[in-house]
């Protein structure tokens, strides 16, 4: 009786064991089923910028794995896009312009095998690299120009800029940027004040370029002004400023932008309160175009303070700028209203915004590929003063933050202005 119920029970387990493996194999078969399953059916499309989407019912069949779309974005390109089971919809997009598109939807089995088409035609409306392309602007600049879009879907787009090379008669590339910001805008400085040929267009993510705007642009002329003369001034409400560790304000603009922390300026720690102001004689007169100014560098031996002054700790955040022709000796920048003194004028007000956007510091959020690249090349931080402002002599700069928000330290590294000397 006993060797009848353990064959009983083997036979048992077997067939058990042979069903599930039957099952499995049922699942995952190599080639899996090649019976076409049965048509979805579409009930909506809802049509947008450059995309759409297709809302659809799946059949009710054991043989459907997956959807398929196939379409022609733009002349000559084929695309596929899928989707499994456990959706209701999928996106058609790249599309090269508006209009009308047809698209087949293949209903997929395990084993590749597809349904017939169910053949539809879906209306993206205008893509957001022609949006973008529709509302850009190029304008002559100090010493170069400036291009601005806007691309209100936010979606990742290429932005190239070109100038005409009268030698060759083809073009060079002047600028390529990729961003996704609402507002995109960049200057190309650097170029020689005479009529020129510019163009730009814009590129998306499928390869899809704008067509080519030519402009016609003489940049502005602008020079770097010359530092030799400088000398700090103390109006009324200015003093001399100790700095930490024997450094002084002029180190700011020696024309070193590589300096250690014993040549950068910073002042001396727990002494003093932002604001925190200090005023140049220039020498000359300016219509000044844009300040340009460096953060602290540390070199590679030195890895622990290797960002502790870039958008991080004492390095300058917020600050503004002011222009005078002539100094007043007599009567502080702000009277006892905070009016402010009629002699001096109100260049900007500026914040020094991290190149990746972030609001965080760099002990917070680690620095990014492109920031590392513009502190080890030392590119300065820009800063464009209106093109109305007043021709000045005196030039003051004020100091309302840090990247720290706490001490009233700051630590500039160096700086230097640019524009057009006035006779």
């Amino acid at each position: 009786m006993k060797k009848f119920t353990f064959i009983y029970y083997g036979l048992c387990v077997l067939c058990i064991i042979s069903a599930i493996s039957c099952s499995v194999a049922d699942v995952n078969e190599p080639k899996g089923n090649t019976i076409a399953p049965k048509q979805v059916t579409v009930t909506r499309i809802e049509n947008q910028n450059g995309q759409s989407i297709i809302y659809y019912n799946l059949p009710d069949d054991v043989n459907f794995k997956y959807i398929k779309a196939v379409y022609q974005p733009r002349s000559g390109v084929k695309s596929e896009v899928k989707a499994s089971f456990f959706t209701d919809s999928l996106i058609v997009n790249g599309f090269v312009s508006e209009g009308d598109y047809p698209v087949e939807l293949y209903s997929v089995s395990g084993g590749e095998a597809c349904s017939e088409p169910v053949k539809i035609t879906v209306s993206p409306l205008q893509p957001p690299y022609l949006l973008a392309a529709n509302t850009a602007k190029m304008t002559a600049d100090w010493g170069g120009i400036k291009f601005e879009s806007n691309n209100p879907m936010e979606k990742k787009l290429i932005y190239f800029i070109e100038q005409k090379d009268t030698v060759s008669n083809g073009w060079n590339l002047l600028s390529q940027n990729v961003s996704a910001d609402s507002e995109y805008s960049v200057t190309v400085r650097g170029l020689e004040s005479k009529k020129s040929e510019f163009r730009y267009y814009i590129q998306d993510y499928w390869g899809n370029k704008s067509e080519p705007t030519e402009v016609e642009l003489t940049p502005w002329f602008e020079e770097k002004c010359d530092k030799k003369p400088w000398k700090q001034v103390f109006p009324p409400d200015e003093f001399l400023i100790k700095g930490f560790s024997g450094s002084v304000v002029q180190n700011s603009w020696d024309d070193n932008n590589m300096q250690d922390n014993n040549k950068c300026w910073q002042n001396a720690s727990k002494t003093y309160k932002f604001p925190i102001a200090w005023t140049i004689d220039l020498g000359d007169t300016y219509h000044l175009s844009r300040l340009e100014e460096w953060a602290q560098y540390y070199p590679d031996s030195n890895p622990t303070k290797r960002y502790e002054k870039y958008f991080n700790g004492t390095d300058l955040k917020d600050f503004e700028l002011y222009g005078a022709e002539t100094l007043d000796m007599e009567n502080p920048l702000f009277d006892s209203e905070g009016n402010l003194n009629p002699n001096w004028t109100l260049l900007g007000k500026y914040t020094n915004t991290r190149p990746s956007g972030s609001l965080l510091t760099a002990t917070e959020e680690a620095i990014t590929e492109l920031e590392e690249y513009h502190y080890v090349n030392r590119v300065p931080r820009s800063f464009d003063i209106p093109i109305d402002a007043p021709n000045v002599r005196y030039f003051k700069m004020r100091i309302l933050t840090n990247w720290r928000n706490t001490q009233d330290i700051v630590c500039i590294a160096e700086i230097s202005l640019y524009g057009q000397k006035v006779d």
